[in-house]
């Protein structure tokens, strides 16, 4: 600190302000002189008047924290007193009279009392190098504990001796030689770990530390014993200061994340530094961080960024360290390959994800869009909860490059065809194989797809696909691009599997009975202007459309009707009495797959239609499910259809999950014709 009377010519009082103004604008390095020293606030006041600059270097034979008995009184004014302390040689001492002892402190006159006693004790609390004095005190408080005098004479980065005091289960307390307690966690010993901290270390045993923080008031000292903080020439950070960034330094680790997301390295006066994973081995994500790094181990790194109050820093690795580390992810990953199936448990849900734990040192996410294609869930915490075993998982990903942890699919797609991922090789040219989006260029123009090629990266135009779409790939001579069907049977056999994978059937029905394309009779149990509920049998309801209702239907009619759809999760059976539909038979055997048929839509599911065909002598039921219409994955079909809609199908395979229906796919979006604007402004918004 410099105030404005010190940075010109003494008895300048008017001109000071302009002084100190100009002194500020033209920085420059200067030889001050100290006049003045406050350890308890840490102050230091300075001068620039040359008549002070020029005096004789001011030295004192006493220090901070120093006892004297029987001071001599030389002088005694209004408030202070002027003593002379019985050093080799004396010292003079001015005492203020606050700085009494309490019993005459609030006397009229305390120094004339205070001198007839005569028998008092002060303490060195301050210097005055501008006087040649020092300031004692002669107050209870500050001859019992100068401990806050003493402790603020240390500095971090400070290297003192000590003997070890006591040692703990997690501390080991050392008593410098100049009486200070200072406090040294075990794992801040050495520069290993060690099980035992007293078979290397012992009562009375002399150690050299560093001091890493200290807190005056708290009487408290942090310390460190490894050797490579105590010995390293690397510049000290002590304090958050962009200036600082660049630099390479040592830290102590003191913090790793439970999910490897980041390990936090502190330095002097509790300054932090987070390295994330990313920034340990470049171009590699490094996991399992607690199997290579434990707390209180010494890091060299470099400061790369100031991020939310805290350093980012990056490490500095040996060649053979970074060997190690990749080695170690090399062995731990071979036994988690694609296409594996794995069971876990799962441990919490983070966002989007569930954590999966695979084993004591692995762990895997199961994102939302890797939970299923065909239902919509607005929460995986809807369906499961932490505790649940997930006994079908397949690895989708581990790639160490790519990801933090190993990403798991659910997806009846991909587990029908994980021999795929067992085998990439199998996958020629011409082939096709499913894969899942997990990223989208910014200018909408490349997919980034994992496959069972890895991630590959897909030329798109307009790109109107999420992250989390199934897509179906061809390998061409230019590589990897997208299938134009929109719609293929290596969807198909996954598509209704979903629903009994997520929401398992009920175990009191004989669903054997209830089969699509069947007859089945129930008793009328409420008729809604919607349509009539029946009683099929204990635990089963029937649901019958308005529009599939045929005559004047009351309470308690008993009525016969078609099975159009089972839904074995809801237990009810969606059932139409419209004779037409009754009379179904099978399609004609000289309809090939791949046939354009007109169809007239019947029933809409959340996720797919029911239509039928009713042509001369050939009758079905056809199936025209929405996710998967050209350039319009993820329709809503209550949006763009209502029940008596007629369509154009294309016919593809028939359904061994419903009972003989056949599938079909259209190019046609109903009547409110919004399918392709709706999702853009979803991949917008995405």
């Amino acid at each position: 600190v410099i105030g404005r009377y010190h940075v010109g010519f003494p008895f300048q009082q008017k001109s000071s302000q302009d002084q100190l103004e100009r002194f500020i604008e033209k920085p420059q390095k200067r030889v001050f002189r100290i006049i003045c020293i406050f350890p308890e606030t840490k102050s230091i006041y300075l001068t620039l008047q040359p008549h002070l600059i020029n005096l004789s270097k001011i030295s004192f034979p006493v220090q901070l924290g120093d006892t004297f008995s029987q001071p001599k009184f030389v002088r005694i004014d209004e408030d202070y007193a002027l003593l002379e302390l019985n050093s080799e040689p004396p010292t003079s001492a001015v005492i203020h009279r606050l700085q009494t002892p309490s019993k005459v402190a609030d006397l009229a006159k305390p120094f004339s009392t205070l001198k007839q006693v005569s028998d008092f004790d002060c303490r060195v609390v301050k210097f005055h190098f501008f006087d040649g004095l020092v300031e004692v005190s002669a107050r209870e408080q500050s001859l019992e504990d100068n401990s806050p005098i003493l402790y603020s004479m240390v500095k971090p980065c400070e290297v003192l001796k000590g003997n070890i005091e006591e040692i703990q289960k997690d501390f080991v307390m050392i008593k410098s030689l100049r009486g200070l307690i200072m406090q040294c966690q075990v794992a801040h010993m050495t520069d290993s770990k060690v099980a035992d901290i007293e078979s290397r270390f012992s009562i009375g045993q002399e150690v050299v530390c560093k001091v890493m923080v200290v807190k005056p008031q708290n009487k408290f000292i942090s310390v460190s014993c490894q050797p490579t903080m105590v010995h390293s020439q690397l510049p000290p950070i002590v304090d958050l200061d962009p200036k600082q960034v660049g630099t390479v330094t040592h830290g102590i680790v003191r913090f790793i994340h439970p999910s490897d997301k980041y390990i936090e390295v502190r330095f002097f006066n509790n300054v932090k530094a987070s390295i994330y994973p990313d920034q340990i081995i470049p171009g590699t994500i490094v996991k399992n961080l607690t199997k290579h790094y434990h707390l209180g181990q010494v890091l060299k790194c470099r400061l790369i960024d100031i991020r939310h109050g805290n350093y980012v820093a990056s490490l500095i690795l040996d060649p053979a360290v970074v060997e190690s580390v990749l080695r170690d992810q090399r062995l731990e990953a071979e036994k988690f390959p694609p296409g594996a199936m794995v069971s876990g448990t799962i441990v919490s849900f983070q966002g989007i994800n569930a954590i999966i734990k695979l084993s004591n040192k692995i762990s895997g996410s199961l994102p939302k869009y890797s939970f299923t294609d065909h239902l919509s869930h607005s929460n995986l915490a809807d369906c499961y909860k932490v505790g649940d075993v997930l006994p079908n998982l397949m690895i989708l990903n581990n790639s160490l490059h790519t990801s933090q942890r190993i990403l798991l699919t659910m997806k009846p797609l991909f587990l029908f065809n994980k021999s795929l991922w067992e085998n990439p090789s199998s996958i020629h040219l011409g082939s096709t194989f499913p894969g899942m989006v997990h990223r989208v260029s910014l200018d909408d123009t490349t997919l980034y797809v994992y496959s069972p090629q890895g991630e590959i990266a897909i030329p798109v135009v307009n790109s109107k696909y999420s992250i989390g779409q199934s897509v179906l790939c061809k390998m061409t001579n230019e590589g990897p691009r997208l299938e134009n069907r929109g719609f293929s049977d290596i969807f198909l056999n996954s598509f209704f599997e979903e629903e009994e994978q997520i929401s398992p059937p009920s175990l009191l029905i004989d669903w054997s009975k209830y089969k699509i394309n069947e007859t089945v009779k129930g008793v009328v149990t409420k008729v809604e202007t919607y349509g009539l509920f029946l009683d099929i049998e204990t635990g089963l309801t029937g649901f019958i459309h308005s529009k599939h209702v045929d005559g004047d239907v009351k309470v308690r009619d008993k009525v016969v009707g078609l099975i159009l759809d089972v839904d074995k999760h809801s237990a009810v059976l969606d059932i139409t009495m419209l004779p037409d539909l009754l009379n179904l038979t099978a399609m004609s055997e000289n309809t090939e797959i791949g046939n354009s048929i007109k169809v007239r839509v019947e029933l809409i599911k959340k996720h797919y239609l029911i239509a039928s065909r009713t042509s001369k002598g050939s009758r079905s039921l056809v199936f025209t499910p929405s996710h998967f219409y050209n350039n319009a994955s993820y329709a809503d079909p209550f949006k763009f259809y209502s029940v008596g809609d007629l369509l154009e199908t294309k016919l593809l395979m028939t359904s061994e999950f419903k009972n003989g229906c056949f599938f079909g796919e259209t190019d046609q979006l109903g009547k409110n014709n919004k399918c392709f604007e709706r999702r853009i402004c979803f991949a917008l918004l995405q």
